[in-house]
């Protein structure tokens, strides 16, 4: 069996530093984290995040939020979400872990009608390398 926690703000994992702490303290081989990039931390700083916790991260929730809470299209912030999947996937195809598991989490406006085009998006981000995503088409359109 696994474990994860979240990955936000207001809680005991709120930062990379946070959740890395709270999964050694736990001690348990099995025991890892989500992550995502916290609110209103730029890119350069999100990233360093996930550098920091990538050996611990077992699932990635996907959205753009910037400034704050406001939702944009994922491709809003497609420099940071690029950099982020090629570290993650590099660090997969190095054989330090399983398939990485990319959940879209929020879109704008909380309109399904535009989830096609955000899964297109977050495919198009991942670009299908090391990561274990199956090709367009297939699964999750």
């Amino acid at each position: 069996m696994a474990l994860a926690y979240e990955f936000h703000r207001n809680t005991l994992t709120d930062g990379a530093d946070h959740a890395l702490g709270l999964v050694d303290e736990v001690g348990l081989g099995g025991v890892h984290s989500y992550w995502q990039p916290p609110a209103d931390l730029p890119d350069a700083e999100a990233l360093s995040g996930l550098d920091a916790l990538i050996e611990r991260v077992a699932a990635v929730h996907a959205f753009s939020w910037w400034p704050g809470t406001t939702r944009l299209p994922l491709s809003a912030r497609e420099e940071m979400w690029r950099a982020a999947f090629e570290r993650l996937c590099a660090h997969r195809a190095a054989g330090a872990g399983a398939p990485l598991d990319v959940l879209l989490e929020f879109v704008p406006g909380d309109d399904e009608g535009i989830l096609p085009r955000e899964a297109a998006t977050l495919r198009a981000l991942v670009g299908g390398r090391a990561c274990g995503v199956p090709p367009a088409g297939h699964g999750v359109p």
